[in-house]
C-alpha cells in the first residue's frame, strides 16, 4: 500500500510539472499569434490588391491607363453595338473605383512605411510561422506524456482502491475474530472462575495454616462442605462436576474410575466410555479396529480435539474464501493458502516438540528410577556379601585361635629339633610326639577354648575389618559418579 502511494505521489509530481510547462507553452504560443496577426492581415491587405479589371488597382495610373485601353478598344475595333455598350459600363465602373484605389494606395504606403515592404513583412510571417510549428510539435508531445501519466495515474488509483477494499475486508475479518477472542476469554473466565475460587479458599487456608489456626481451618473446612453440600443438591451443578472431571481426563490421567477405584487392566478409559455415539455422517469403519491396535484415552480424545477444531478451522477459512473471492486474484490465493499451510506445519512441529519433551521427561524419569532400584539392589547385595564374609571371618577366628599356639609351640620345637638333628640321629622322636600330640587337638569337634585372644590377633582382625569396608565404600563412590555422569548427559 505504501509503495503503491509513494509510486502515485511520484507520477502526480512528474503531472504537474507537465501540466505547468504545458500552460506556459500555450501561453508562448497565444503570444506569438498575436503577433502574427497584424501581419498576416497587412499582407493579405496586400495580397488582395491585384491588377485587371476583377480587382483593385494599386495606383491611379494603373486605372487611368485601364480606362486608355478600354477606350481605345472602342475606338480603332469593329465591335457590335451590344459589346460597346458593356465595355462603356466597365469604363464607368473603373471611374467609380478611383476613390476606393486612392484610399489603398494610402493605406499601402501606410503599412510600408510602418512594417516595410510585403517581401520583408512574407519573411517575418514565415519565420514566426516556423517558430509556432515547433511550439505545436512541443505540444503536441507534452499533451502525449500527459495522457500516459494520466492513465498511470488512473491505474495506480485502482490499484489502491483494491488495496482498501482488501483492507477493509481484513479489518472487517479483524473485528470478527477479535469478537470471538472477547467470547472465549469471557468463556474462559467463566470456566475458571470456580478454579480461581478454590485457589482463594486454598491460598486462605495455607494462610491460617502457617498461623498454626486449628480452629480457623476447622471453621473453613466446615463453611466450605455446607457450601459444597448445598451445591451438589443441584443436578446442574452435579452434571457439571461429572463433566468437569470426566472430560478433563483427571480420572483417565491417574488410572481411576469414576468412584476412584485403581482402574483394572480390562476396564476401558471413562473419557471412551462416556463419549457420545457416532453421528450418521461418521465412517463405521472404526469399529471394526482390534482393541489391541486402538491408541490410549487420552491420544484418542487429544487427536479427536485437533481435528474438530482443525475442521473449525478450515470452515472458517472457507467461509472468508468465498467472500474474499471475487476481491482476490489467483496469486493472493496461493499465498493465503501457502501462509496457511506454513501455520499448519508450525503448529504441528510445536506439537511434535512438545510431545517428544514429554516422552524424553518420562524416559528420564524411568531410567533414574531403574537407576535408583539398580543401585538399591546392589547396595543390598554388597551389604549381604559383607555380611556373609564377616561372618565367615568371625567363625575362622574364633576356631582358629588355639592352633595359632600350638603352631607356634611347634615352631619353637622345630627350632630346638634344628640343632640336634644336626648332632645326630636321635631327633626326629621327640618331633613325633609333637606330632603326636597335636593331632588330637586338630580335631574338628573339640570345643572352643575360653581362653583370651592375643593381641595380635585383635589387630589383624581391625585390619580386615577396615579393608573389607573401605573397597566397597569406593566402588560405591565411583558408582554414584558414573550414575551422575549418565544422568547429566
Amino acid at each position: 500500500m505504501l509503495a503503491v502511494q509513494d509510486a502515485r505521489s511520484v507520477v502526480v509530481g512528474e503531472l504537474k510539472e507537465l501540466r505547468t510547462r504545458f500552460y506556459d507553452l500555450k501561453d508562448i504560443m497565444g503570444d506569438k499569434r498575436k503577433e502574427m496577426q497584424p501581419l498576416q492581415q497587412a499582407l493579405g491587405k496586400l495580397q488582395n490588391n491585384s491588377n485587371g479589371h476583377g480587382g483593385i488597382f494599386t495606383s491611379e495610373e494603373e486605372l487611368d491607363e485601364a480606362i486608355r485601353r478600354l477606350q481605345y478598344y472602342i475606338q480603332h475595333e469593329s465591335i457590335p453595338l451590344s459589346e460597346e455598350k458593356q465595355v462603356l459600363r466597365e469604363i464607368a465602373q473603373l471611374k467609380g473605383q478611383r476613390p476606393n484605389i486612392i484610399a489603398n494606395v494610402a493605406m499601402r504606403a501606410k503599412i510600408q512605411e510602418s512594417m516595410g515592404q510585403k517581401d520583408d513583412i512574407q519573411d517575418q510571417v514565415k519565420h514566426m510561422n516556423v517558430d509556432f510549428d515547433g511550439l505545436k510539435k512541443e505540444r503536441d508531445a507534452m499533451s502525449e506524456k500527459i495522457k500516459k501519466l494520466n492513465a498511470k495515474v488512473e491505474a495506480l488509483d485502482e490499484e489502491i482502491k483494491v488495496i482498501e477494499e482488501e483492507q477493509t475486508a481484513i479489518r472487517l475479518k479483524r473485528d470478527e475474530l477479535l469478537v470471538r477472542l472477547g467470547k472465549l476469554r469471557a468463556l474462559s473466565d467463566e470456566l475458571n472462575a470456580p478454579h480461581l475460587a478454590l485457589r482463594g479458599i486454598l491460598n486462605q487456608a495455607k494462610q491460617l495454616a502457617v498461623k498454626k489456626d486449628a480452629q480457623g481451618i476447622q471453621q473453613l473446612a466446615n463453611a466450605e462442605m455446607e457450601k459444597f453440600m448445598l451445591q451438589w443438591r443441584e443436578k446442574a451443578f452435579r452434571d457439571d462436576y461429572e463433566k468437569r472431571l470426566i472430560w478433563n481426563e483427571s480420572l483417565d490421567e491417574r488410572k481411576l474410575t469414576r468412584d476412584g477405584r485403581t482402574r483394572n487392566p480390562d476396564e476401558k478409559p471413562i473419557a471412551v466410555v462416556m463419549r457420545p455415539a457416532p453421528s450418521q455422517v461418521e465412517p463405521l469403519v472404526k469399529p471394526l479396529k482390534r482393541p489391541e491396535e486402538s491408541l490410549p484415552a487420552k491420544k484418542v480424545q487429544k487427536k479427536t480435539e485437533q481435528i474438530e477444531e482443525a475442521e473449525d478451522e478450515v470452515a472458517g477459512l472457507e467461509k472468508i474464501q468465498q467472500k474474499t473471492l471475487p476481491q482476490v486474484d489467483a496469486a493472493k490465493l496461493k499465498e493465503m493458502k501457502r501462509e496457511e499451510e506454513i501455520a499448519k506445519a508450525k503448529l504441528a512441529m510445536e506439537r511434535k516438540k512438545k510431545l517428544a519433551e514429554k516422552a524424553a521427561a518420562k524416559a528420564a524419569k524411568r531410567a533414574e528410577k531403574e537407576a535408583e532400584k539398580k543401585l538399591k539392589y546392589l547396595m543390598f547385595v554388597l551389604a549381604r556379601f559383607f555380611q556373609d564374609r564377616e561372618k565367615k571371618l568371625k567363625k575362622k577366628t574364633a576356631g582358629s585361635g588355639s592352633w595359632n599356639e600350638e603352631d607356634k609351640v611347634g615352631e619353637e620345637s622345630v627350632e630346638e629339633s634344628e640343632p640336634e638333628e644336626t648332632k645326630g640321629a636321635a631327633a626326629p622322636a621327640p618331633v613325633k610326639e609333637q606330632v603326636k600330640k597335636e593331632n588330637p587337638a586338630r580335631y574338628r569337634n573339640r570345643p572352643r577354648s575360653l581362653e583370651a585372644v592375643p593381641r595380635a590377633l585383635l589387630k589383624k582382625k581391625k585390619s580386615i575389618n577396615y579393608w573389607l569396608w573401605a573397597a566397597p565404600a569406593a566402588l560405591l563412590a565411583v558408582f554414584l559418579v558414573f550414575l551422575a555422569c549418565c544422568c547429566l548427559l
